[in-house]
């Protein structure tokens, strides 16, 4: 981006023109949650790009906190956590005292892991702008944690989690409902992660999608780490 008074180059995401000082294009100061989120999940492009240029990241650690609600549960279904606990308080109790630590580490080490793949790319991302956008990018997860996994724990309790006995043979269709609906938002995430990973890139598909997966890759270490640590202590 041109700036307008003395036509130096600035990032694409630049309020204030590193050369003159002259504002160069409108300054976001905060963020409000409810709308900000419904423009992700409307226009995702322009969301994010509010999320970007936003002086003050409200609420990005909330939400990063609230998504590891999603994640640890999530988790304990892939390795059948409810077979290493006594019962289903243990795994509740471990995922709702986890949950917001792994949320923000996680979000962490997704937006660390876009962070250096951006200057493996030679692009200037900040930290603090690819931690809004990773965290804003988890608004579907956080809305599985709230509108299915009290239903997933309400039909078939501690076996949700678990291995035997299996929770689709118990209600095949509820079952297979609930995972359907659980991969949908957890795509539909991944998508607003690479699209806010684009904005923050200004570049085409390619790059942000690279550095994406380093950060779901760092991302998947951590709470692989941390749950298998619970896991023993269920």
């Amino acid at each position: 981006m041109k700036c307008p008074v003395c036509q130096a180059e600035n990032s694409h995401l630049a309020t204030v023109c590193i050369a003159c000082g002259s504002f160069i294009q409108r300054r976001v100061e905060n963020l409000d949650l409810f709308s900000c989120s419904w423009k992700i999940l409307e226009r995702p492009a322009a969301g994010f790009r509010m999320v970007a240029l936003a002086r003050h990241k409200n609420y990005a650690i909330v939400l990063s906190a609230i998504s590891g609600f999603a994640l640890i549960f999530g988790w304990f279904w892939m390795v059948k956590g409810g077979d290493h606990a006594v019962n289903l308080i243990n795994v509740l109790a471990a995922g709702i005292a986890l949950g917001p630590a792994v949320g923000i580490l996680a979000t962490l080490a997704a937006s660390a892991g876009i962070t250096l793949a951006g200057r493996v790319f030679g692009l200037h991302v900040r930290l603090r702008d690819a931690y809004a956008v990773a965290a804003y990018g988890t608004v579907p997860l956080i809305l599985t944690s709230l509108l299915f996994l009290p239903i997933e724990i309400m039909s078939f309790g501690i076996y949700f989690f678990a291995s035997s006995p299996s929770p689709y043979l118990m209600r095949p269709f509820s079952y297979l409902t609930l995972l359907g609906l659980d991969g949908v938002f957890a795509l539909w995430s991944l998508i607003l992660l690479i699209v806010g990973t684009r904005v923050l890139f200004g570049a085409g598909w390619g790059k942000p999608m690279a550095a994406v997966t380093a950060g779901l890759v760092l991302c998947g270490l951590m709470v692989a780490a941390l749950s298998g640590v619970v896991l023993h202590r269920l």
